[in-house]
């Protein structure tokens, strides 16, 4: 990767940069990454945090859009309360706005008395105006085969599915790769088992009759993830993953990874088979945790190289 200056840690397939965003995107060639994907500061300033009392502002978007190729895809993940700004940020820097993904899950905690159980965050799907690419649909498809018996039928007795009444069944809800992915991600109960959920469960409440559940689910870090890890959004891997993989396409080699924190998209995305992973964080306190997430992840890789993921 050796357009990239100034690399606290670098290696073929990534490599950790400090310093301030739009800087280091000043130094980065036009249209030099395939995809880009981030969680950038709330603007909440949590706990007293410098790098957290605004939400970059359109400079910052520009500088990314700048070096996005044209018609590549943006992921930003944004908060409850400030999302409305990260988009208004995003569009003023010139990229298009094309959807919002919600990730529910189940186990936030309330604020004091006078706040709501915070239970979904809004991730923000732009991209560089450009030709239309498509996304990586087909590579994260949910649920796996659709059984024979996951089908409805309308009030005149029709078999109802994308394709047409009549029609030998085709369309997502009978795909043999699994469901066509939502902009809806759900997370189990914090005491769900794997013989069963508990009551209240996100993914049990809209997995129908049968219990499947209709979307990719995601619950939040825990265990491994949280080792050593003390940042205060940090994301689970399996999310991050699955968010990389939906930016990849056959040819992609290079993702860009601004405001990076602790690593969390980074290790999603050299799970998810990015080439080559760039990421950035003006905070270099970070930046040692995740480089080790990042060199561990590798070292799992050479122990169990066809690990299921």
């Amino acid at each position: 990767m050796g357009d990239i200056q100034r690399a606290v840690y670098e290696e073929p397939r990534f490599a950790l940069v400090e310093g301030e965003v739009c800087a280091l995107l000043e130094e980065t060639p036009e249209a030099f990454y395939q995809a880009a994907l981030c969680d950038p500061p709330y603007g909440l300033g949590l706990f007293g945090l410098p790098w957290d009392q605004e939400v970059p502002g359109p400079p910052a978007w520009a500088a990314l859009a700048r070096v996005l190729e044209p018609g590549a895809w943006l992921l930003a993940f944004g908060h409850a309360r400030t999302h409305h700004r990260l988009m208004a940020a995003m569009e003023d820097g010139g990229l298009e706005l094309s959807d919002v993904l919600l990730w529910l899950f189940g186990t936030g905690m309330p604020k004091g008395g006078s706040s709501l159980k915070p239970a979904w965050q809004p991730i923000v799907l732009a991209r560089r105006p450009g030709p239309p690419r498509p996304l990586n649909v087909d590579g994260c498809r949910t649920q796996g085969v659709v059984l024979a018996a996951d089908r409805r039928s309308s009030p005149r007795g029709r078999r109802m599915f994308h394709g047409g009444a009549g029609r030998e069944r085709s369309g997502e809800r009978h795909h043999a790769g699994g469901r066509w992915p939502a902009n809806l991600l759900l997370d189990h109960g914090p005491a769900c088992v794997a013989e069963g959920c508990t009551g209240g469960c996100p993914v049990e409440l809209l997995g129908g009759d049968d219990g499947i559940p209709r979307f990719f689910w995601c619950p939040k870090p825990a265990g491994d993830e949280l080792r050593g890890n003390p940042h205060p959004t940090k994301k689970p891997v399996r999310i991050t993953e699955y968010l990389a993989r939906l930016l990849l396409l056959e040819g992609h080699r290079r993702l860009a990874v601004p405001f990076c924190g602790s690593g969390s998209e980074m290790v999603g995305a050299v799970r998810a088979g990015w080439p080559q992973v760039w990421g950035a964080d003006r905070d270099p306190g970070w930046l040692p945790i995740a480089e080790r997430r990042l060199l561990e992840e590798g070292a799992a890789k050479k122990r169990s190289p066809g690990r299921k993921r």
